[in-house]
């Protein structure tokens, strides 16, 4: 499974990844991609966890303070894709990153920017399952509840451009049980998201009890702290 170290540039597969930083926080009363974890925010770390696992087409999806966002992510290689509807909710940030998609790509990640602490081994492993369970929709799921990033085809992105439905990417996905799989992870933090401060609080206990140091899981990139 060593072939999809480098995702993308080697002509196995090309997955993409999209991360979601655009909403407004309003719930958290702080800004959720600028939060932080040891010195790295947010953003840096959902970043991280994709460039660790092999992935080279990382799209960050900004909106609410994007210049902020941006500067932010100078020294990482990732696309910048500016939502001016951010306000209309979620899920046109999710058509924003889908619509940025090259036509080279097979399959991509949806991550939001509130569950920054997924292991890049849950991304290796989902791009390995995509490559032989023949699903177009995959899960990650902890002791059988779903979390995130999903893994979606790119078969599905005109459906997602076009979607209107009140129940947004969940309701339209829910249409394709028959393309869908659950690949069963042994991480945590798939399910862990941030809305309020004490979800904030909870993922920095959740950090400092896995035994994680400051830096780790961090590639090295030019400027990284």
């Amino acid at each position: 499974m060593d072939s999809f170290r480098k995702i993308g540039t080697d002509g196995s597969k090309h997955i993409a990844a999209i991360i979601l930083a655009a909403g407004l926080s309003s719930r958290m009363g702080d800004f959720k991609p600028l939060l932080k974890f040891g010195p790295y925010t947010a953003v840096e770390r959902a970043v991280s966890c994709f460039i660790e696992a092999g992935l080279s087409d990382i799209t960050v999806v900004v909106g609410y303070r994007g210049e902020a966002v941006t500067e932010v992510l100078k020294p990482m290689d990732v696309k910048v894709v500016v939502n001016t509807q951010f306000e209309a909710g979620m899920y046109s940030s999710v058509q924003a990153g889908v619509r940025k998609l090259g036509v080279e790509v097979e399959a991509f990640f949806l991550l939001p920017v509130d569950h920054p602490l997924v292991a890049a081994a849950t991304v290796k492993r989902m791009v390995d399952y995509y490559a032989f369970s023949g699903k177009g929709i995959l899960y990650p799921t902890f002791h059988g509840r779903r979390g995130h990033p999903p893994l979606i085809s790119v078969r599905y992105a005109h459906g997602i451009l076009q979607n209107s439905g009140p129940q947004g990417l969940r309701g339209l996905l829910s249409l394709y049980v028959h393309d869908t799989f659950n690949v069963s992870v042994e991480d945590e933090a798939v399910l862990l998201d941030m809305d309020v401060p004490d979800d904030y609080q909870s993922l920095l206990h959740y950090l400092a009890d896995k035994g994680h140091g400051a830096n780790h899981g961090f590639p090295t990139f030019p400027g990284s702290r």
